[in-house]
C-alpha cells in the first residue's frame, strides 16, 4: 500500500487511542523517542533489523519478520526510515504485506498539533486527546511563520561572545574536511580563536586530520549529553518552548542532531558559525539560530544535493526547505566554493544569483611550503585520488587507463580512495586483466607523497565544486588531465585546460594523457606554470579573508605572529581585533 498522506492520517487517531488499531514503530535508532514525541500515539510494538532482541521502553524489539503475521486491517506502521536511501527497499516490504505506513512528523501535523493552540501537546505535557485545530500547515510553513520573527526578537549579545565555531557532523576523510582544517589554521594565524564542533569522534581513518587540527591548536568540541535514546525527547522539552517547539516540527532524525549542535553553541557562545556540507549546513545552521549565534555562514561544497541521490535519498525536499527557512533568518548567509556551485544552489533555492557568495577553496599549505617537486624518475605513473562513488565516475578512470596502455604499455596507475563503487571497480579491473597495472589502495593519508611520485593526475568526476586534489597536484607541479566538469575546469591553470575531455569521453582523456606523457619537457613546463598560478590564486589567506567578509567581518591586513589559538574577545570589529 502507498505511504499514507496527511489527509489520510487523522482517521487513524481515534482507533489507535482506543486500541483497535495497533501502531508498530519500525526503526529504533537514536531519534526514535523524538519520533514518538512527534506522533504522540501509543506504540504496540517495536521492530528493527539491527536491534532485534534488545529491550526498548520495556518492550523487546522484534525482527521486521514479525510483520508477516500481523493483520493489515488492525496494524499501521510508523516508519522511521522515510528519509534514508534504503526507503524504497523497506517500503517494498510493507507494500508486499499490504500494511499501511506513515512517517511521524506528518502524522503530528495532520492532527493539528504544533499550532499556537496546541503547544502544550507539542511540548509533551499532555499526550491526549489528540485534537485537530484546523487544516494542517506543513511543518516548514509553521517554522517559516515562527523562527525568523523569533530571531528578530533576540537581544544583541555580540559583546558577550567570542570566536568562530566551525561545524561538521563528523570529521571524515574528504575535501570539505580538509578545507575546514585549512580555514581553522588560517584563522589561528590571524589571531582568531576557533573551535571545530562535531557530533561524533573522528574515525581512525581521519586521524591525520584530527592531528593536524591539534597541532594548530584547534580544539574539537563534542556533545556532553548522556541521555539514553528513550529520554532524548525529555532533554529537548527541558530546553524550553523556544527550542522545543521548532525542534518538534523537524523530522526526528534532524531534530536530535540540531539539538546537539544547539547545546554545543550554547556552551561555546561563538559570535559566528561556519558550516560546510549540506547536512551540517542545515543541522548546525538551525542549532546556531536557536542558540542566538549572530552570524551563520552555510557553505555548499559542490552542486546542490539533488545531484547526489545516492547520498541523500529522500532528504532533498526537507534540505531545501531547511535552507530556505535559514536564509530567511537575520544574519544567515550562503556561500559555495565555485561559480557553478553557487548557480546550482541559487537556482535550487529560488535565490537571485548574487545571494550565494563564491569562496574558492584554498590549496593546502603542505603543497606550497617548498618548491614544486622535481619530475619523478622511472616508468610513467598515473594517479587518481577521489572517492569511489558515482559522481566521481571511477570506472572512467579504469577505461581511460586501459586505452592508454595500448600505446604506453609500461604505464602504472594507482587509484586512492574508497566508496560504494569499490567492488564494481575491482571487478572491472579484473575483467580487463589490469590487476597488475592498476592499484586500488583505499583511503591514504600520505597524499603529498603520492602526488609527488606521480607523473600525471587523472580526474574523471562529472560534478565538482573546487576539487582539492587538483589544486594540490598543480601546487606541487604535477600536470593534471581532467573531465570538463565546470568545477574542475575552473580550477585548472590556463595551460592545462586544453588537456581535458568531456565527461565520459575516455578516448579524449586517454589522448590527453598520452600527449603529456609523450612530451616530458612540455609536461614539466605546464606543471611549473600551474604551480605558480595555484599558489597565487588559491591561498589560505584568501580563504580566511573572503570567509570573514562573507560573515561581514573585516579581515586583517595579513597574518600576525601571536601563536595559535589566540582568543579574540568581543565582536569581530576591526577596532577590537588584536592586530
Amino acid at each position: 500500500m502507498p505511504l499514507l498522506t496527511e489527509s489520510d492520517l487523522p482517521d487513524l487517531v481515534a482507533p489507535a487511542l482506543a486500541g483497535s488499531l495497533h501502531v508498530v514503530m519500525w526503526g529504533v535508532y537514536e531519534a526514535a523517542a523524538l519520533a514518538e514525541w512527534q506522533a504522540m500515539l501509543p506504540i504496540a510494538a517495536y521492530v528493527d533489523t539491527e536491534r532485534a532482541g534488545q529491550v526498548y521502553r520495556g518492550k523487546v524489539i522484534q525482527s521486521p519478520a514479525v510483520l508477516e503475521r500481523m493483520d493489515p486491517a488492525a496494524t499501521v506502521v510508523m516508519f522511521n526510515y522515510a528519509y534514508t536511501r534504503r526507503f524504497p527497499e523497506y517500503a517494498a516490504v510493507m507494500d508486499r504485506l499490504g500494511l499501511r505506513y506513515f512517517a511521524p512528523t506528518p502524522m503530528a501535523l495532520a492532527c493539528g498539533i504544533g499550532g499556537a493552540a496546541a503547544d502544550d501537546i507539542a511540548l509533551g505535557r499532555t499526550a491526549s486527546p489528540l485534537v485537530r485545530t484546523g487544516p494542517p500547515a506543513s511543518r516548514w510553513e509553521r517554522l517559516a511563520a515562527r523562527l525568523p520573527a523569533w530571531r528578530e526578537r533576540r537581544p544583541d549579545e555580540s559583546g558577550q561572545r567570542r570566536g568562530i565555531a566551525l561545524a561538521l557532523v563528523r570529521l571524515e576523510v574528504g575535501g570539505a574536511e580538509r578545507q575546514m582544517g585549512a580555514l581553522a589554521a588560517g584563522l589561528a594565524r590571524h589571531g582568531l580563536h576557533s573551535t571545530l564542533a562535531t557530533l561524533y569522534p573522528a574515525p581512525p581513518e581521519a586521524r591525520a586530520y584530527a592531528e593536524g587540527l591539534a597541532a594548530a591548536g584547534i580544539a574539537l568540541a563534542l556533545p556532553e549529553g548522556t541521555e539514553s535514546p528513550e529520554h532524548r525527547h525529555a532533554a529537548v522539552i527541558a530546553a524550553g518552548a523556544d527550542v522545543a517547539i521548532p525542534l518538534w516540527h523537524l523530522p526526528p532524525h534532524m531534530a536530535w542532531q540540531t539539538f546537539q549542535f544547539y547545546r554545543l553553541f550554547q556552551a561555546l557562545r561563538p559570535e559566528a558559525v561556519v558550516c560546510y556540507l549540506d547536512q551540517p549546513n542545515v543541522l548546525a545552521g538551525l542549532g546556531a539560530v536557536l542558540a542566538d549565534v549572530p552570524r551563520v555562514l552555510l557553505s555548499g561544497r559542490n552542486l546542490n544535493p539533488t545531484h547526489f541521490p545516492h547520498f541523500f535519498g529522500g532528504q532533498c525536499p526537507d534540505l531545501r526547505r531547511a535552507y530556505q527557512l535559514l536564509l530567511a533568518c537575520r544574519g544567515v548567509r550562503m556561500s559555495a566554493n565555485s561559480q557553478v556551485g553557487a548557480r546550482s544552489y541559487a537556482e535550487w533555492l529560488d535565490l537571485p544569483p548574487e545571494a550565494v557568495t563564491v569562496i574558492p577553496n584554498a590549496v593546502a599549505t603542505w603543497a606550497t611550503d617548498g618548491p614544486p617537486r622535481p619530475r619523478p624518475a622511472g616508468l610513467p605513473r598515473l594517479l587518481g585520488l577521489f572517492r569511489l562513488s558515482p559522481e566521481k565516475r571511477p570506472l572512467d578512470f579504469v577505461e581511460t587507463v586501459a586505452r592508454v596502455l595500448t600505446t604506453v604499455p609500461d604505464l602504472h596507475a594507482t587509484l586512492c580512495g574508497d566508496g560504494s563503487m569499490r567492488e564494481a571497480m575491482a571487478a572491472r579491473i579484473s575483467e580487463l586483466g589490469l590487476s597488475e597495472r592498476i592499484d586500488l589502495t583505499g583511503v591514504v593519508d600520505d597524499v603529498g607523497a603520492r602526488l609527488a611520485g606521480a607523473h600525471l593526475l587523472l580526474h574523471t568526476a562529472e560534478a565538482e565544486g573546487t576539487p582539492n586534489v587538483i589544486l594540490e597536484a598543480q601546487a606541487l607541479g604535477v600536470p593534471v588531465v581532467a573531465s570538463r566538469s565546470a568545477g574542475a575546469l575552473d580550477t585548472l591553470a590556463p595551460g592545462l585546460r586544453p588537456f581535458t575531455a568531456e565527461v565520459g569521453d575516455c578516448d579524449g582523456l586517454a589522448a590527453a594523457v598520452r600527449s603529456l606523457l609523450g612530451d616530458p619537457a612540455k609536461a614539466d613546463a605546464l606543471g611549473l606554470a600551474a604551480a605558480a598560478h595555484v599558489r597565487r590564486t588559491y591561498s589560505t589567506e584568501r580563504l580566511v579573508e573572503e570567509t570573514l567578509d562573507a560573515l561581514s567581518v573585516p579581515a586583517a591586513a595579513g597574518p600576525i605572529d601571536v601563536g595559535v589559538n589566540s582568543e579574540c574577545t568581543g565582536s569581530f570589529k576591526r577596532d577590537k581585533m588584536p592586530f
